[in-house]
């Protein structure tokens, strides 16, 4: 930090100056953090200090260099307090330390003195803020003080009476200072370990110093004469009392402590203009502070400035800042060859001053010798403020007229907006720099040149012309000026916006086009403000190409529509006022469209989920194909009926949501709205009505069914089905579908008008034929269609009128089979099947022969008839081709009820055929007349023989579609039905009903005509009919509004009745037992309606009684009344607690249900049980307790208790049995730990998830542990909201407590891949594949632990690890323990428990086993991806020739060694450092152009470059180093089948936003690597052998590098061959072709998705990506790879969020894990989907694969930094990898830290960090490199020459010395001066 001294000097503390306690942390952080438990950190000196505080400090260090002064001050108590009595000090003295540790009640505080100490208590940690005095207040008070005492009488002779005097000031004085501390408030505060502490003494014992921390005593506490014996235990910063002495010329002599006298200069004194020092007269007493101290020279300086004296900042005035101007500022004082004091007004209403300092060197722009001649006091000057001096309250100014001309002096001076001119500096690539002084410039982009894009800039823009611009964007942290020459933007009279803060809406301004979209156009605006123009309000005509008109970089017109300041969305419009946008045109016709409307629409595109419409050719609407029919099996065909630009007439208008519009087709929602009858709110729904409507939404309870207008009803589970048509066990609910058509009956309507609704089919039974009408409808459109659009694959079109329903055809016979004959007809594309009920005699079949059937049914879509050969249909006399007609069935009449036989049995109908007219006997319906014939299913013979009517009746209805018709209607059973409608053509059919007895007909009135509860009383005999049954319990209506509640323990004298008898509608006879309160459960609400309900009883013993009289109760009954209440209204009593045993079976009722863990059961007085969840079924399911409630009469069986507690099971196999061992069970019961063994299936609930894991209930005595890592095999973002209490799971047990141990817990896994493929020596086969890792390895063979098991172990003989021979002696080489491999199961041995496994390669051909790799698959992996690299690269035309030391040759021998060299470098680069003496002298010759690899982010990369060529530059010294290389080689080469789970070769592989990108979908065949290598040679593409030995005569080295790139050119030619044709594949075919020949080929892959992308055809680009993971090799990783990454990307744009992480999840089990994290992490960024990007980034650094390596650590603070710009949490991150990673790589992870906080954090806080890493190894040359790097970059010319002059003046070799001065003298022949370039030859000259 930067430290302000007195006489306008400047020092400097560096944070090791600040306290040893710092060096300490910093220098044990740097030397690897022998302690990694203890986090270590780089502290901000910001968190210690203020700008503006005032701090006392010695000064350490003078440095001068090139003409200037460096003052390097320091804090560490050991100067500061260096020559102060500790031990004497007096209470209230002020010290100065540093916080050496905590400690439980305070602070250890070091004093800088060895052997002494300080201790601070926590309770005197207070900072004092009193009432504050501004300065100018307290400059007033100063002067009227100091005019006060120089009016004092100086004749006084009484020494005496002065001195009394003197002594009731000081005690007023004292007195004041009190009070003020006492008005003070005052705040404690946590200091932390090397903080600096400003203290007062409290007391002193022995040789600790106890101290108070308060910073008001410490600022107001003088220092006592006792205290000082001479000028060394004089310290700055000291309180001291004095007297005037004398005036001198330039200020004051006082006299202190009677034996020392210090000097106040004019300014110290209040005084700059000198005049004013009249009125300090001799021996007038001040309170002064010691500025400074000179011990060596026994002079002291003080200071009566009264921030000074209070300790306080110096607050300077508004108009006082930087870059301000004044125009008359007046000189008051000038000193010849220091400079000139002048006054300037800060305007304050006192009149006081605020004076103002100019140094000689900054009155003008030439030199001045002196300034006495020119420049006289009072003398007007103009100057500009350029800084402050806050120790001594002056403002610094310039009167230089190049500094006045200047627009601005700092970034944050600029305003947005403004218009600058300066002077064209350079031309680049990026765009136009402008230069406006010697350390600020500006940079104008390309697109910000002109209006129109500039071809050739260098011509139009040329240096050292002036330029007017005007400041577009500014970022003073990053030093960033972006300008604009723009001529629309100089000119614009449009507002500037700047902020979100300061939109308002309507308003008009310019901005630039950023960035085109699908859904619109990005805008950039002044300050980085964003705005989205979306496409409506584009201006453009519909379906125009929005790329031809607009194009980034143009400069647009646009008006604000909306702004959220909060989130800083931008909504554009570039219509202005007046213009209406096509989105105002869709609101305005939202507006006019009404629910219940109907419209008509154009079909616009016929998608997979239904048809997107236009409505009225404006609005645009999607119709979902739900809602297209009433019927399930014709929502995906209908689609296919309809065409684009098709108009669809009569569609409803069902709700309007959010701008959208709702449509539906369903017929039955339809003809609702045309009658009016659907309802669009509760006041539009009328009481016991049945109504249509859909299923919206499907809840846990129930189903939520929707109407017109967002108006819905909610439908309870219990309410949804007839119990006589629910099974045990079954759900509902899983019966509906959402947007399934449901008829719904509104019951009633609670209080707060929410309908009471139910979906029982005896109310909402359709009455109608429209179901089955509209199915048949339906089925003929989509057969239609099918045969229009030609998937009938015909000629010529069927007449299908030759087969209508009734006619007599000829069929031959192609086949008889057991369930009938296949016959083919007249049209040998129409078949006929006849079932063998449909035929007299199957047996009499005769293949080919012809036989006279009747058309029974008709599929034109199948081409299928229904036949039938029986006589009845087949008179003998019939004729041929007479459809049944109108005339046949005119005797039929709607609502007719006649006998029917069911014929055949479809999914949606019957076909029924009923009597001939003249046979007929039916009965009419209540609407009809009675009319009556015999029924005779057997006509005889005779010449008035009919064939019987064909007729049609639906099996389901809309709340029935679920039922699986075939068993409810047995096929030649008869049936009553009901004629529904009468056919009027031989085209439409004859529609019945079947009739069913036990749905008995509405009712007008009630039996008993109760019609008020005052007629009900106990003992009533009623008549009711059933509304509902339930198990337990029947729902009675007794009248309107009266309600009966009948329990099953009311049926029977003795027990508990059964309910199976009895069906809704029946009516029944009961007595009333009792009245009763209470809330209708009818909803799920939390206000729930009170009701009267009637407790009814038909025990055969009361109801033989007449009313109002009931049986007594006997006590022989063994039934004891559950239903809780006695027959007289009064509780009855329970069973005795005697009847209450363990093991019997008893009954109890239900009082409570404590979801979802267990419920409470009554089983008598003060007996109660307690049922756990795991105890209520033998098989498990997900919600037991919906079955329950409470009240509710269950069998239990008692397990175990005692007294008035016991544990009660519902588990049938023990309540029917009533076993003490229960019969076998599906979900065993586990009460004891020997039940269980380690990889045993187990189930339970859930029964808490916290942050350990989750807790499962296996029984009430046994719980399992799920850790965090087991849950899933995934990331598990969220555990408390994926595993929530009562969850049913399914887990494995993986370990168990031990034998003895009183520890219940189980550890369980709930990963998928443990619980499905869990292996075992029961279930492991051989002839298996199974994968594991290397335990051991032997002379004899290799074990394996086998994954997913169940800790099996195998053995690989040394006979089969591979297909070759193996020499034994080696095989410990081969392998190593933690090796992943995958074998093959030879044999197991359930006996002696062995297994034997095979490692072979030949076990494994033409399989993908993604994790099975040998080291050919490694090194192929290598070479593809060093090749994708190398190709990238080649197109770019990087490489020129550089100096052998440049970042060409550097990385080449990165490029080499890559494979051979990584996490070694660290941890070797050291020693080899100090070994390094020899010299290379054939690379200095050596110029070549070299093929180089640029990552994207190149600065980190020449980092590495730099530590890999000091390694490099070691080799032939370090003979350790090199033997330890070729073992690791040769290790690499002889593995066969082995991959390393951690692969070191991929260590330096970059993860995230440092990476290339993944190949992109859009990729031309032209412009890919491949087709740029094929332009040119093999030898174009080698590397010569000269170049390749850059580091000496390694033939070994040099003869793999030679064949790596041998290796590279062929890939390149063979894959420019591929692409190299000139005709690129135009169709599917083509690339069917194209695959045929490079099957293996991920290039030709991606181009196919490409194209189907292209066509729009995303599901079909899925396909080929999942066709090219199947077919490619499984040893081709890189383009299985290749793919994968193609998929992500197609996904990430076209799919969803979910479908993206199932991709992830599937690629993670074939693919390498970190490299496709990596290629994830970049989609992520590419798309901007920062939040996503992040949390790959946690999960990698959690993963302990991963997180032990740098790079994720260093790319995730990196991403951090540069894409969510907080500097601070990526220093956090940085911190935490530092104790997470090995020792080896913290140097490495710091030089990381310090690169980004050059690039994007603070430059002195970088030049921190490297200074500490070099203070430890000034030997390091890779990382002095980087540091000049760095400062070649980002620093000021004085920071970089100072840097060279440190690194010149190291010892370094005369090879690494010449580097660094070439690159010297290479900077300052660009940036320097004759003199700095003589200076550097003068350098090299004297180092030779």
């Amino acid at each position: 930090m930067i430290v302000t001294l007195p006489n306008n000097m400047n020092g400097i503390i560096t944070i090791a100056d600040v306290s040893p306690i710092l060096s300490q942390q910093i220098k044990k952080q740097l030397e690897n953090a022998e302690n990694e438990d203890v986090e270590l950190d780089v502290p901000s000196l910001r968190d210690y200090f203020a700008e503006g505080q005032i701090v006392r400090c010695a000064v350490a260090k003078l440095n001068e260099q090139a003409g200037k002064r460096r003052i390097t001050l320091s804090l560490d108590p050991s100067v500061v307090n260096e020559g102060i009595p500790l031990l004497s000090l007096p209470p209230k003295t002020p010290v100065y330390g540093i916080v050496q540790s905590v400690e439980d009640h305070g602070y250890v505080v070091a004093l800088g003195r060895e052997g002494i100490t300080g201790f601070l208590l926590k309770t005197d940690v207070v900072i004092a803020q009193p009432k504050q005095k501004n300065n100018q207040t307290a400059n007033k008070e100063q002067q009227e003080e100091k005019e006060e005492a120089s009016n004092q009488k100086q004749g006084e002779d009484d020494e005496d009476n002065n001195e009394d005097k003197t002594n009731n000031a000081e005690e007023k004085e004292d007195d004041d200072d009190n009070d003020e501390e006492e008005e003070s408030s005052n705040r404690n505060q946590e200091l932390t370990v090397g903080q600096p502490a400003y203290c007062v003494v409290k007391s002193v014992k022995d040789n600790v110093v106890l101290l108070k921390y308060n910073t008001y005593e410490y600022a107001h506490a003088f220092t006592q004469e006792v205290e000082i014996a001479s000028v060394n235990n004089l310290r700055a910063g000291m309180l001291v009392r004095g007297m005037v002495k004398k005036r001198l010329k330039g200020g004051l002599a006082v006299e202190f402590f009677g034996i020392f006298t210090g000097t106040v200069t004019g300014t110290h004194a209040g005084c700059i203009e000198m005049t004013n020092l009249s009125k300090f007269t001799e021996k007038t007493r001040v309170t002064a502070r010691i500025l400074w101290v000179n011990v060596p020279e026994k002079r002291v300086g003080l200071t009566l400035l009264p921030h000074l004296l209070n300790l306080t900042p110096f607050k300077f005035g508004e108009n006082t800042a930087i870059g301000e101007v004044y125009e008359t500022a007046v000189i008051k004082r000038v000193d010849s060859k220091l400079g000139v004091y002048l006054a300037i007004s800060d305007g304050d209403d006192s009149g006081l001053k605020q004076y103002a300092f100019a140094h000689i060197t900054r009155l003008s722009d030439k030199k001045l010798e002196t300034c006495g001649t020119k420049y006289r006091l009072g003398q007007q000057l103009k100057c500009r403020v350029i800084g402050h001096n806050a120790l001594e309250g002056i403002v610094n100014v310039s009167a230089e007229k190049s500094v006045l001309k200047q627009p601005f002096l700092r970034l944050e001076d600029v305003q947005i907006g403004a218009f600058v001119k300066g002077e064209i500096k350079q031309v680049i690539p990026a765009g136009v720099l402008v230069s406006f002084r010697s350390d600020i410039s500006g940079l104008i982009p390309k697109h910000h040149m002109a209006d129109v894009p500039v071809a050739d800039p260098a011509r139009r823009f040329r240096e050292g012309e002036a330029i007017k611009c005007r400041v577009w964007h500014v970022e003073p942290e990053s030093r960033k000026l972006i300008l604009t020459h723009k001529n629309s933007l100089l000119t614009s009279p449009f507002p500037i916006i700047d902020s979100y803060d300061n939109v308002e809406p309507e308003t008009v301004c310019h901005g630039c086009v950023h960035s085109i979209k699908p859904f619109g156009v990005f805008m950039k605006l002044y300050n980085g403000i964003t705005g989205l123009v979306p496409l409506n309000e584009l201006g453009l005509p519909k379906g125009a190409d929005v790329e031809s008109i607009v194009h980034v970089g143009q400069t647009k017109k646009c008006r604000v529509v909306s702004c959220d300041k909060e989130k800083q969305r931008l909504l554009l419009s570039f219509l202005m006022p007046g213009q209406q946008s096509s989105q105002e045109k869709k609101s305005q016709l939202i507006e006019e469209l009404k629910p219940g409307d109907f419209v008509s629409a154009r079909i616009m595109a016929i998608k997979d989920e239904g048809l997107s419409v236009l409505v009225r050719n404006t609005l645009p609407a999607f119709i979902t194909d739900f809602h297209l029919s009433d019927h399930q099996s014709h929502w995906k065909p209908l689609l296919r009926t309809y065409t684009v630009n098709e108009k669809i007439r009569n569609i409803l208008v069902l709700e309007k949501n959010k701008g959208k519009v709702l449509l539906t087709l369903k017929p039955s929602l339809v003809r609702a709205a045309q009658v009016g009858s659907l309802p669009s709110s509760a006041q539009t729904a009328q009481k016991e009505t049945t109504v249509p409507g859909y299923v919206r939404s499907i809840a846990q309870y129930g189903l939520f069914v929707g109407f017109l207008s967002d108006f819905h009803a909610l439908v309870p589970v219990r309410r949804l089905v007839d119990s006589a048509s629910t099974k045990q066990g079954e759900d509902p609910l899983s019966w509906f579908v959402v947007g399934q058509s449901v008829s719904v009956y509104f019951e009633d309507f609670d209080e707060l008008n929410r309908p009471v609704a139910s979906m029982y089919q005896a109310y909402c039974m359709s009455k109608d034929a429209s179901f089955l009408h509209t199915f048949f409808s339906e089925a003929e459109a989509i057969a239609k269609a099918a045969a229009t659009t030609g998937e009938t694959d015909e000629a010529k079109p069927i007449d299908w009128s030759a087969y209508s329903v009734g006619t007599i055809v000829k069929a031959k016979v192609l086949a008889a089979q057991d369930f009938g004959g296949v016959f083919s007809l007249a049209d040998d594309r129409v078949k006929g099947i006849a079932i063998a009920s449909q035929i007299k005699d199957l047996s009499a079949l005769v293949t080919n022969k012809s036989y006279s059937a009747c058309v029974l049914d008709v599929d034109k879509q199948g081409h299928m008839l229904d036949l039938s050969l029986l006589p009845e249909f087949v008179p003998a006399d019939a004729a041929l081709h007479v459809p049944q007609s109108p005339d046949d069935v005119a005797h039929l009449t709607p609502e007719l009820v006649v006998t029917g036989r069911i014929e055949i049995v479809k999914s949606s109908y019957l076909i029924v055929s009923l009597p001939p007219p003249l046979a007929a006997a039916a009965t009419t319906g209540p609407k009809s007349k009675r009319r009556t014939s015999k029924s005779n299913s057997q006509n005889s013979s005779g010449p008035q023989q009919q064939k019987r009517l064909i007729a049609y009746a639906p099996t389901r209805d809309y709340n029935t579609q679920y039922l699986d018709p075939h068993q409810a209607y047995p096929i030649g059973e008869e049936r009553k039905v009901v004629i529904l409608t009468v056919p009027s053509s031989t085209e439409t059919r004859l529609i019945v009903r079947i009739v069913y007895d036990h749905v008995a007909p509405a009712a007008t009135g009630f039996l008993q005509g109760l019609t008020s509860v005052e007629q009900v009383y106990p003992g009533l005999i009623v008549d009711g009919r059933i509304i509902r049954v339930g198990e337990t319990y029947m729902i009675v209506k007794l009248g309107k509004d009266i309600l009966g509640h009948l329990h099953n323990s009311q049926l029977l004298d003795s027990g508990v009745g059964d309910f199976s008898a009895f069906t809704k509608g029946q009516v029944i006879k009961a007595k009333i037992r009792r009245k009763r309160e209470t809330k209708d459960s009818s909803d799920d609400q939390k206000k729930k309606r009170k009701a009267t309900v009637f407790d009814l009883t038909m025990k055969p013993q009361h109801m033989a009684l007449p009313s109002g009289q009931f049986a007594k109760s006997g006590t022989s009954s063994a039934a004891m009344d559950v239903s809780g209440s006695s027959d007289s209204g009064e509780p009855t009593p329970l069973n005795d607690v005697s009847a209450v045993q363990v093991g019997s079976v008893i009954q109890g009722r239900i009082v409570h249900i404590h979801k979802p863990f267990y419920m409470m059961v009554h089983l008598a007085t003060g007996v109660v049980g307690r049922v756990s969840v795991t105890d209520i079924y033998d098989d498990f399911k997900p919600d037991p307790f919906t079955d329950f409630s409470p009240g509710q009469v269950v069998e239990c069986y008692v397990l175990s208790g005692e007294d008035k507690s016991f544990a009660l099971s519902l588990r049938p196999s023990r309540v029917i049995q009533g076993l003490s061992v229960p019969a076998p069970q599906t979900f065993p019961e586990i009460h004891e730990l020997s039940q269980l063994s380690i990889g045993q299936l187990v189930h339970g609930y859930v029964k808490v998830t916290n942050s350990k894991g989750s807790f499962v209930s296996l029984s009430p005595e046994i719980v399992g542990r799920v850790r965090l890592c087991e849950l899933s095999d995934g990331y598990v973002k969220e555990p408390a909201k994926d595993f929530t209490p009562g969850t049913l799971v399914t887990a494995r047990v993986i370990d168990l407590p031990a034998a003895g141990s009183d520890e219940k817990l189980v550890e369980l896994s709930l990963r998928q891949s443990v619980v499905k493929k869990y292996l075992t020596f029961d279930t492991i086969k051989a002839g298996m594949k199974v994968k594991g890792y290397v335990k051991n390895v032997a002379s004899y063979g290799v074990f394996v632990r086998i994954k997913h098991s169940n800790h099996l172990l195998g053995l690989c003989h040394v006979s089969e690890v591979s297909d070759g021979y193996v020499n034994w002696k080696t095989l410990p080489q081969k392998f190593t323990p933690g090796d992943f491999v995958t074998a093959k199961v030879l044999r197991v041995d359930k006996k002696k428990q062995r297994i034997s496994l095979s490692l072979k390669a030949s076990n494994f051909e033409g399989q993908d086993l993604s994790e099975d790799s040998d080291a050919e698959e490694v090194a192929k992996r290598k070479r593809k991806r060093e090749k994708a690299r190398l190709t990238q690269t080649a197109s770019e035309e990087i490489g020129e020739e550089v100096e052998p030391s440049s970042k060409t040759s550097k990385r080449a021998k990165i490029n080499n060694q890559e494979a051979d060299e990584n996490e070694e470098e660290d941890e070797e680069s050291e020693a080899n450092l100090k070994n390094n003496k020899t010299k290379n002298s054939s690379k200095q010759k050596k110029k070549k152009r070299l093929l180089e690899v640029v990552p994207m982010d190149e600065d980190e990369d020449e980092n590495e470059d730099a530590e890999e060529e000091q390694e490099e530059n070691n080799h032939h010294n370090s003979k350790k180093k090199n033997q330890k290389k070729d073992k690791k080689k040769e290790k690499k080469k002889s593995k066969l089948d082995i991959v390393p789970m951690d692969q070191e070769e991929e260590e330096e592989e970059e993860i995230g936003t440092l990476d290339v990108a993944p190949i992109p979908l859009t990729m031309s065949l032209k412009s890919t690597p491949s087709a740029a290598a094929s332009d040119s040679s093999p030898d174009s593409v080698l590397v010569n052998e000269e170049d390749m030995d850059l580091e000496g005569k390694n033939s070994r080295k040099r003869s793999k590098a030679l064949r790596k790139a041998q290796e590279e050119a062929m890939l390149a030619q063979k894959e420019a061959a591929l692409a190299g044709s000139e005709t690129l594949p135009e169709s599917a075919d083509d690339f069917e072709k194209l695959l045929l020949s490079s099957a293996n080929s991920s290039y030709v892959w991606i181009q196919y998705i490409a194209f189907q992308l292209s066509l729009a055809e995303v599901d079909k680009a899925r396909q080929i990506g999942e066709r090219a993971l199947k077919t490619i090799n499984y040893r081709d990783e890189s383009e299985k790879m290749n793919v994968w990454v193609a998929l992500m990307n197609l996904e990430n744009t076209y799919g969803t969020p979910e479908s993206l992480m199932s991709l992830v999840q599937r690629a993670l089990q074939f693919t390498d894990q970190r490299t496709l994290y990596k290629h994830l992490i970049d989609i992520y960024v590419r798309s901007r989907n920062f939040t996503a990007a992040e949390q790959v980034y946690k999960t990698l650094c959690k993963n302990a694969n991963f997180k032990h390596h740098s790079d994720v650590w260093s790319q995730y603070a990196q991403f951090l930094a540069s894409c969510l710009h907080d500097m601070e949490r990526a220093r956090s991150i940085l911190k935490r990898a530092l104790q997470v990673l090995p020792k080896q790589k913290h140097i490495k992870m710091i030089t990381k830290w310090g690169q980004l906080e050059f690039k994007e954090g603070f430059d002195e806080r970088g030049r921190t960090i490297f200074d500490g890493i070099l203070a430890s190894y000034p030997k390091r040359v890779d990382i002095w490199s980087i540091y000049l790097d760095m400062e070649l970059k980002f620093g000021t010319p004085d920071t970089i020459r100072k840097l060279f002059e440190v690194i010149t003046s190291l010892n370094l070799s005369t090879k690494k010395m010449q580097y660094f001065l070439k690159r010297w003298m290479a900077y300052e022949k660009t940036n320097g001066s004759p003199s700095t370039i003589k200076h550097v030859k003068d350098k090299t000259t004297q180092y030779l």
